[in-house]
């Protein structure tokens, strides 16, 4: 990790940063206080700000899921300030495409940030909307993925996907009127700044490219497997997906493959909370999946991620939409897992087929297909995963991101 002595020397000086996330701690009622990608990358985040001299306080939305309510309150989590505002929900406006995130948040969280703050930062970049082109601070904005990529909609003429093409034309119109009125905007993968770049491309020196990292001090092959996998599925087969059940993660596409498999002896581990888990354990009973499908829940992303990547046989990532430079994907290639991933978003900026994964449509067919062929070819397992584990490990490590940030913040 880097030492003061190591950096430059504008970065010596502290500054009072403020974060505005729609989430940070205790996301769901039923996790620990991280939840997610998302929440783990503002974590750690704010742990090398903290770590490099700056205070650092967050600011999330209020939720009556989390432990803190749908209430104005403020906690300290390790050292960092989190205060928590109440931003009110419509069920009216959410039915005409119209999500908070990208329309009303952006009213609640300004009378709530500190006069002698230095750098405001959005989580999210879209938080920062309805934006002016002036602030009182330096602001900046994260963007993790494009949100309007699900082809589904545009391939329908129905009163729900007209409702959700107009939507996603707002997302547009707000991402470029964002982008626009912040100094700077941190993105996590190549394809939102391809976006950017075409359509505004008077705004493309205001991107910075900063994937997402893995920590193979925490995720490395030389992790031991924990036992539950072998204590409820005896000499199967394995298949991970590391991602929380939703269509948009693939849940449904991971069950249609493992039904097509012809080794029936394979089963599928799902880790992850959702409001959508009902649905899918339903969905594998109706299926006859139910004995060969373990959704595992919330897991502990330091404690109890990488025993559980280190069980499974292969890791795949179907998601069919919204997705950047996935964690997920970076920890089960530092990992040494073989995988197969969708080719979507920024997953691709990563995932290179016949090198270090197989990369396919986010297609049931494609996925069984690909998981077959690892099944039966361990050379071919062993090559993918071995070439997989050396690449993230060399360039999307913690070391390479932390210098990143560092410079984000401080250049």
């Amino acid at each position: 990790m880097l030492g003061a002595s190591d950096l430059p020397e504008t970065s010596k000086i502290g500054m009072k940063i403020t974060i505005i996330a729609e989430n940070f701690l205790y996301y769901h009622s039923k996790s620990t206080a991280i939840f997610g990608g998302a929440e783990i990358l503002l974590y750690e985040q704010a742990k090398l700000l903290t770590g490099l001299g700056h205070e650092v306080t967050v600011i999330q939305y209020g939720s009556r899921a989390n432990g803190l309510g749908n209430k104005d309150t403020s906690i300290t989590f390790e050292g960092i300030e989190v205060r928590q505002i109440a931003v009110p929900e419509s069920r009216i406006l959410p039915r005409l495409g119209l999500h908070r995130r990208f329309h009303w948040g952006g009213l609640f969280w300004r009378g709530a940030v500190d006069r002698n703050t230095d750098r405001v930062h959005f989580h999210y970049y879209y938080l920062a909307y309805p934006c002016r082109r002036r602030w009182p601070w330096e602001t900046s904005g994260c963007s993790h993925g494009i949100d309007w990529d699900e082809p589904e909609y545009y391939r329908e003429v129905t009163l729900k996907a007209l409702r959700d093409r107009f939507s996603f034309a707002l997302m547009k119109g707000i991402t470029r009127r964002c982008v626009a009125g912040l100094d700077k905007v941190w993105a996590n993968d190549w394809f939102f700044m391809h976006h950017i770049m075409s359509t505004a491309p008077h705004l493309r020196d205001r991107l910075v490219h900063i994937p997402n990292f893995v920590d193979t001090n925490i995720f490395s092959a030389n992790v031991v497997p924990c036992s539950e996998f072998r204590d409820r599925f005896p000499g199967k087969k394995i298949i991970l997906l590391p991602k929380m059940p939703s269509r948009l993660r693939g849940t449904d596409i991971a069950l249609d493959a493992l039904a097509m498999l012809k080794d029936k002896e394979v089963c599928l581990a799902v880790a992850g909370e959702s409001s959508g888990l009902t649905f899918f354990q339903q969905l594998a009973e109706k299926m006859g999946l139910a004995s060969r499908v373990w959704f595992m829940g919330h897991r502990d992303h330091y404690r109890d991620m990488p025993g559980i990547y280190a069980a499974a046989d292969i890791v795949i990532i179907p998601s069919p939409s919204h997705e950047a430079t996935a964690i997920s994907m970076l920890e089960g290639m530092a990992m040494r897992k073989p995988m197969v991933i969708s080719n979507i978003g920024g997953l691709t900026e990563v995932a290179m087929d016949q090198v270090n994964s197989l990369v396919r449509r986010p297609d049931a067919k494609e996925f069984s297909a690909a998981i077959q062929d690892l099944l039966v070819d361990p050379q071919l397992s062993e090559k993918l995963a071995a070439n997989a584990c050396d690449w993230v490990s060399r360039h999307y490590n913690k070391e390479i991101w932390s210098r990143r940030v560092e410079r984000f913040y401080t250049g």
